[in-house]
């Protein structure tokens, strides 16, 4: 299929190596001869994720700096991207990149200027179902097929308190806003799997990227301050570092439950060695939060986890 797909929107003469993929569905080619390369994603008939690109793709061209989108078909679920290179924020060798950093940093706020009344936003926020789902996958995969916990009293208490801060200072989200999301070509910073953008509170993908399981930053204190001095929603450090912990638990539980998910239900093992870098977040954010339910959770998580 993909042999076909080349010939039809390029010819013959590019050569075809399979990508390493996400924990999507999509699957990724990098198609090259003497003279150009790019990158083809393909997804199931009528994606909707392919979709979500596309019309984000629209949204943000003018915002940040995100790959070249070429030829696409929304009905076949195809496109063909400007080949941005293997190097992202992830990666050992850029690790510790101070300009790189706070430059995302700073991108944030181009999501955020993003009107939240645009029709492709209408269905996807940060509401009780979202986050209904979030906790339940990771309630079942993490907690009790993973850990093997079935005593979790403190589950009410910290969703409600969670709920409560979702609900406030809404913008529009990355929603996945991490360092391998992240990638870098000639020093620029080059934003990618956006499609799961959606409307939520306006520190989500802040904590999403100072809190990443994948990239131990090893100075989160300087970088939380630095995003207070920039941000536009928060007068109070108080107020902002509260709303900031019960954000990033969400976050970091949801992380677990994915990994939790990935590995049982698609075999991608490979996620499980994040885990133990996510629970020690966990435990840090837990002591700064005045609620104990938050804290006694993570001691379950810590029990079950040994």
């Amino acid at each position: 299929m993909i042999e076909e797909l080349v010939k039809k929107i390029l010819d013959d003469t590019y050569q075809i190596d399979i990508m390493k993929g996400d924990a999507s569905s999509r699957k990724y080619y990098r198609v090259k001869n003497n003279s150009n390369s790019y990158v083809i994603v393909v997804d199931g008939p009528r994606s909707q994720q392919v979709v979500d690109y596309i019309r984000m793709s629209e949204v943000l061209g003018n915002r940040l700096r995100i790959p070249k989108i070429y030829n696409d078909d929304r009905d076949a679920s195809f496109i063909l991207l400007e080949d941005i290179g293997d190097k992202h924020l992830f990666d050992d060798k850029i690790n510790g990149n101070e300009k790189l950093v706070k430059k995302a940093l700073n991108d944030i706020d181009k999501y955020q200027s993003i009107d939240k009344n645009l029709n492709i936003f209408s269905q996807k926020k940060f509401d009780d179902k979202k986050l209904n789902f979030e906790l339940n996958v990771a309630n079942e995969y993490f907690l009790k097929r993973h850990l093997n916990l079935t005593e979790l009293n403190e589950i009410e208490e910290i969703d409600k308190l969670i709920k409560n801060v979702f609900q406030k200072k809404l913008v529009i989200c990355h929603r996945d806003y991490h360092s391998k999301n992240l990638m870098i070509k000639s020093d620029e910073l080059i934003h990618i799997d956006f499609q799961d953008s959606m409307i939520g509170p306006s520190l989500y993908d802040t904590v999403s990227f100072i809190e990443d399981p994948y990239y131990e930053h090893k100075n989160k204190e300087e970088l939380r301050k630095y995003y207070f001095d920039i941000d536009t929603h928060y007068d109070s450090y108080d107020e902002y570092m509260r709303d900031y912990q019960i954000i990033a638990y969400q976050r970091i539980l949801k992380a677990l439950g994915s990994y939790a998910f990935l590995n049982y239900e698609k075999e991608k093992e490979d996620y499980l060695k994040y885990i133990p870098t996510a629970i020690k977040t966990l435990e840090e954010l837990s002591e700064n939060i005045e609620e104990k339910a938050f804290e006694k959770l993570v001691a379950k998580i810590k029990r079950g986890n040994l």
